[in-house]
């Protein structure tokens, strides 16, 4: 059954709900509260939470509000089992401790803080920004010990806090908002490496230019992003991808990728048209509905993209002869010219020209680690005309 989730899409505290529902499996039926236009002081909305605040959940009759006590419902009714609230005491007792040193200490030394200036226009207050300042060190001093804030596995605890830093963004000395940052795959794994390291959260903030819950969400991604980097080709895929999200039909990309990887790994020149193709090919094989799929230019752009793909020109003839038949023949030419008696002024040298109608591309798509396309020897349908002078 749906839970109703009675939202401001702007709070911390809503968003630590959807992040745990999303982790848990849960279903939401999310509905926004117009608190600027006071739809939380409507009576129906009294009469569910006198309180009028969000987030509120209605769970079939069942009114609860206060997002601390939501996730822990959450998770002892509907996941009972999951590592995110432990069943031992002491674990779960952790769990406690960092949800309310979130809201006892951390969310209420940043509201004191923050929303003074963010609602009201009002200076920053010194004695409140060290006061928040301290909070942020505690914090600091935790995660200092283990991967997330209550132990080395992610908790409703994290989801919490996370969500309560989502206003806590670093911004520059002239109180200008900092401009959004996306990082790539790269630089998210050398994140994750220094802060094994031990290096200061604050420190890779103020590098990278980003926020304190991008650091705590890339430490949760920390697995698939190790994942994702140890099947990867090329480090250049790394360098340019900035998501971990997955092909639509993740089966049909891998058998064409391995396809096209064995193609170029033989010197054969691949273009767009023949990519298309074979995906139809091996969609019909795999049984793919055309409704799933439609191979369209979007489709072929984001799978060169994915894989790093991209045009080069052919250079050369390096795959151009076989090596053996080369010197066998040289020994069968030789027989040639002893047998029939052969000057060297009736011996002549030929090549084609360019009256060539039917021949390979000059220029292929290669793998993100391919430097240059060889070039191989040129399969070409052709007029030879001989002039003897």
């Amino acid at each position: 059954m749906t839970i109703d989730l009675y939202l401001y899409p702007a709070s911390g505290p809503c968003r630590a709900i959807i992040m745990a529902a999303q982790h848990l499996g849960i279903k939401l039926n999310q509905i926004k509260v117009d608190l600027l236009g006071g739809e939380q002081m409507k009576p129906e909305f009294v009469k569910m939470n006198p309180q009028h605040c969000v987030p509120t959940i209605d769970d079939n009759g069942f009114y609860l509000w206060e997002s601390r006590a939501i996730l822990t419902y959450l998770a002892n009714k509907y996941a009972p089992d999951s590592p995110v609230y432990p069943k031992d005491p002491k674990e779960r007792a952790l769990v406690d401790r960092l949800l309310y040193f979130d809201i006892g200490t951390l969310y209420k030394a940043e509201g004191e803080y923050l929303y003074p200036q963010l609602f009201k226009g009002q200076p920053a207050d010194p004695e409140k920004g060290e006061a928040f300042k301290k909070a942020l060190d505690l914090l600091e001093g935790f995660l200092s010990k283990t991967a997330y804030v209550a132990g080395d596995q992610i908790t409703l605890a994290d989801f919490s806090i996370v969500a309560s830093l989502s206003f806590a963004e670093p911004s520059s000395s002239k109180g200008e908002k900092r401009k959004h940052v996306t990082l790539t795959l790269n630089q998210k794994l050398e994140i994750i490496k220094r802060l094994e390291k031990g290096d200061n959260r604050n420190i890779l903030m103020n590098e990278f230019n980003i926020g304190s819950s991008t650091i705590y969400d890339i430490k949760k991604q920390k697995d698939e992003l190790m994942k994702f980097a140890s099947q990867s080709v090329t480090t250049e895929k790394l360098a340019s991808r900035q998501t971990l999200k997955k092909p639509k039909l993740e089966q049909l990309d891998s058998v064409l990728f391995k396809w096209f990887s064995a193609e170029r790994s033989e010197g054969k020149p691949v273009t767009g048209p023949m990519i298309v193709e074979k995906a139809k090919k091996f969609g019909q094989d795999l049984g793919v509905a055309e409704s799933e799929c439609n191979y369209s230019d979007g489709w072929f752009r984001n799978f060169k993209f994915r894989h790093g793909i991209r045009r080069l020109d052919v250079t050369g003839e390096t795959f151009s002869a076989n090596q053996n038949s080369a010197e066998k023949y040289k020994d069968e030419f030789e027989k040639i010219v002893a047998d029939n008696d052969l000057t060297p002024e009736q011996i002549y040298n030929a090549d084609e020209t360019g009256l060539l109608w039917r021949c390979l591309p000059t220029s292929t798509l290669a793998g993100g680690g391919e430097k240059a396309a060889k070039g191989f020897k040129k399969k070409q349908r052709q007029i030879n005309r001989f002039a003897m002078c």
